[in-house]
Parts: structure tokens; C-alpha cells; sequence
């Protein structure tokens, strides 16, 4: 799929009309065990689920492109995803959830879920974050969902008008736990995924129910969560 800083790798699952559009990290693909976890369940429920890999990833470059080639390259992806006509969620984790933001209002998506979103720059310890992102999930003019680890670097968003935020306990940036090597570790890692992806199916669900075309009233509140194909282009 070409795209201003290359060829992007948009790649379309079966299903539809209803599609689910997964956007990946800055260094981290849409392999990512929270996005495979997310493409599950869409999927399961009978979802169209789509993958966008960026160009700078297809051309090996660890460096991202910047934030308008990326944001064209998905809008492109989603023009390509507009046929057959269905609801359309975009889902996004770290800087795929900036992504999805600042394209939502373009594509006519139906809701935004953020997974991880990278609300500041985290700095030194002890230093004062940088570079606050929260006007970005002030740009969808549909729902939004976040969700956040209680251990992300990179800041708790706040819940907001539309802006819904669900805390994921013991998770960091990238839904790892602490203590990886610890004997209970897998259980704790799975019951992570399994809750980013129950409160991405409910998101889902919302849709589906005719919920989601509109933005939230104010009162949104943070919940707190237990942490108990086909290549095109």
C-alpha cells in the first residue's frame, strides 16, 4: 500500500462489514501480544479485523516517519477498508492510539480504543514530564476508550468528556507485569491481556448496540479493571 514515506502493509482479515482496524506502536509491531489479544476477540465476534503496518516498519527503519506520513498512511488504509459499509473502530496502542486519534474525525469512526496511551514524554526521576498529548483524545468526535496500566511511565490520561479511562492493574506501557521471571508470571501477563481485551470487546459490543456514535456527556468516570489474511498493498 503506498504511502508518502514508502509502502505501508495493510492486511484484511475475513468477516465484515463491521471492521476493527489495529494500529501499532512506535517500536513494536501489530504482533503485539495486546493487539493480537484485541484481534482475538473482535474477530471471535465476527468483526472484519485489519492490521496496518507502517512504512517505516515494512523498510526496517526504527525511527517512526513523522506524525502526518503516518496519520496519511492510515487514512488511506481506511479508505481502502470503507467497502462493504459497516462501523468502523480504530484501534490503537502507544503511538497507534495518537494515530487514531488524530484521524477518527476524518475516517467517520464509530469509537477509538487506546491502548497504552503515551500521555507525556517520561523523563528522569524525579523530573517534571514533558510534552502533555491529552488535547489528542479531545480530537475523535466519537467515544474513546483508554486503556491504562497503573504502572505506565508515560502518565495516566484523565477521564473526560467522551474519554472513558479503564486502569489495568500491575501493567506498565506495554501490558508487561513486574517480575517477568517470577513462577506466576505468565498467569499475571494473561490475565492482563485478558482484561485489555474484555474492555476492548465491550467497546465493541457499544458499537454494535448503537452506542457508539456520539461522544460521552459529561460524568465520565474512571473504572478500575481486574487484571485478574489477506495482504492488501
Amino acid at each position: 500500500m503506498p504511502g508518502p514515506r514508502g509502502e505501508g502493509r495493510l492486511v484484511v482479515g475475513r468477516g465484515g462489514p463491521d471492521t476493527v482496524l489495529l494500529l501499532h506502536a512506535a517500536g513494536s509491531g501489530v504482533d503485539h501480544p495486546a493487539l493480537l489479544a484485541v484481534g482475538r476477540v473482535a474477530a471471535a465476534a465476527g468483526w472484519r479485523v485489519a492490521t496496518l503496518e507502517q512504512a517505516y516498519r515494512v523498510a526496517g527503519r526504527r525511527i517512526p516517519d513523522p506524525a502526518p506520513a503516518l496519520d496519511a498512511t492510515a487514512l488511506a488504509a481506511c479508505g481502502l477498508l470503507a467497502e462493504p459499509a459497516g462501523a468502523l473502530v480504530l484501534v490503537g496502542r502507544s503511538s497507534g492510539a495518537r494515530v487514531a486519534c488524530r484521524v477518527a474525525a476524518a475516517t467517520g469512526a464509530d469509537a477509538v480504543v487506546a491502548l497504552g496511551f503515551p500521555l507525556h514524554v517520561p523523563g528522569p526521576a524525579g523530573a517534571r514530564p514533558s510534552g502533555d498529548r491529552s488535547a489528542e483524545l479531545a480530537l475523535p468526535p466519537c467515544p474513546v476508550l483508554v486503556v491504562q496500566g497503573d504502572r505506565d511511565r508515560f502518565g495516566m490520561p484523565p477521564a473526560a468528556d467522551g474519554v472513558q479511562v479503564v486502569v489495568v492493574p500491575g501493567a506498565d506501557h506495554g501490558f508487561a507485569v513486574p517480575h517477568p521471571g517470577a513462577a506466576d508470571a505468565t498467569a499475571r501477563r494473561e490475565a492482563v491481556l485478558a482484561a485489555v481485551a474484555a474492555h476492548a470487546g465491550q467497546a465493541l459490543a457499544r458499537v454494535r448496540d448503537g452506542r457508539g456514535k456520539s461522544r460521552a456527556g459529561p460524568g465520565v468516570v474512571e473504572t478500575r479493571s481486574g487484571a485478574h489474511d489477506e495482504p492488501v498493498g
